[in-house]
């Protein structure tokens, strides 16, 4: 039970990592419209609080350094994409959605594979 325990705070940091540097971008986009300084400030803010959280990500040690940030890219670019989608007229065209699917799909082949080949152990 440890293990789960340990990968559920291992991925929801990450969770935290990809949506905190989203609405870092997300908020850097209001002050490009705006070219209110208030949005700017806000965007170095959150992009403090997840580059800081990065840091505790590598810390714990789970994945080697280029593992942790093509995860916390993914889920920076998932955020980034819905944002695009629901709020601005940007559309996800089907060669992106596609590459975003297989990203996700070698995310979990990894951890699957991380997970057998430790034999459980961790």
């Amino acid at each position: 039970m440890a293990m789960r325990d340990s990968l559920i705070n291992i991925y929801g940091l990450l969770v935290m990592i990809g949506i905190s540097s989203g609405a870092g971008d997300i908020l850097l986009y209001k002050w490009a419209k705006s070219r209110n300084p208030v949005w700017l400030m806000l965007s170095y803010t959150v992009w403090l609080i997840s580059l800081t959280l990065l840091g505790f990500f590598l810390r714990a040690e789970h994945f080697s350094f280029g593992a942790a940030i093509l995860l916390a890219t993914i889920i920076h670019l998932v955020v980034s994409l819905c944002w695009g989608y629901f709020f601005t007229d940007s559309r996800i065209h089907s060669l992106e959605l596609a590459g975003l699917i297989l990203a996700i799909i070698a995310v979990i082949l990894m951890e699957l594979g991380r997970t057998q080949s430790s034999g459980g152990d961790q």
